[in-house]
């Protein structure tokens, strides 16, 4: 070998140790790029999923309890279950200037087949449309939180009451009233009855749509349950 090809041997050694340093040094941008990318994915999904979250919060009804002292199964708590019973009585003549309401009368009724008491009861009465959320009827009133609108009909049938900490005001942010009964516990093959609501709707002559779904709660079923039916008012 020539001294000439001597000399270039660890030149050429040199060019391609600095040819493979330049790829690595490519390939960790790359990867520091790509992994970047992916934090910043990550917090995005992090920041939906939270957003989700908070979102599901408020759009469930806000009743929080502790769980029972006695676990009971699923399956054993299938039997309670709530239902409206209710009639709607729509404006004679709807007219633009008609100040004559939409008015519903009805019961909203717990019935517990379950085999086991449930404990603490109480209910929920959510508005589709907070603005038009209205209750009257055989109700205890907490007169600090509630305006004069919320009629009792027979205070010797009264049986329900307001949580202490329920208001107008967050009727009209949640469109929730929460109701609890005097009883403490609902035994098996018996009845819970709010009776005798009556809710009105205010109709200008324009067509409009609410609905009102209940809930029912209880140290048994904390997570609550629906109704098996819907109150729904379509005027058009």
């Amino acid at each position: 070998m020539s001294n000439r090809s001597k000399d270039q041997a660890p030149l050429n050694h040199d060019i391609q140790l600095e040819q493979k340093l330049l790829h690595y040094r490519s390939e960790i941008k790359k990867f520091q790029r790509i992994i970047h990318l992916q934090k910043k994915k990550l917090s995005s999904q992090e920041e939906e999923i939270e957003a989700f979250k908070q979102q599901s919060l408020f759009n469930q009804p806000m009743y929080q309890q502790k769980p029972p002292s006695t676990y009971q199964k699923p399956e054993a708590m299938a039997g309670i279950y709530s239902f409206f019973s209710y009639s709607t009585f729509l404006p004679v003549k709807p007219s633009a200037g008609s100040e004559e309401p939409c008015f519903i009368n009805g019961n909203f009724t717990i019935r517990n087949d379950s085999g086991v008491p449930l404990r603490d009861p109480l209910i929920c009465l959510r508005f589709s449309k907070p603005n038009l959320a209205n209750l009257s009827g055989k109700v205890n009133q907490n007169k600090r939180n509630y305006a004069s609108e919320h009629i009792v009909a027979d205070e010797s049938l009264q049986a329900w009451s307001y949580l202490p900490d329920h208001s107008l005001k967050k009727v009209r942010e949640t469109g929730e009233f929460w109701l609890r009964p005097t009883i403490k516990q609902l035994d098996h093959q018996k009845e819970l009855v709010f009776q005798q609501f009556e809710i009105l709707l205010p109709y200008n002559g324009s067509s409009f749509s609410v609905s009102i779904n209940g809930y029912i709660y209880g140290l048994e079923i904390p997570n609550g349950r629906q109704a098996l039916n819907t109150i729904i008012c379509n005027v058009t």
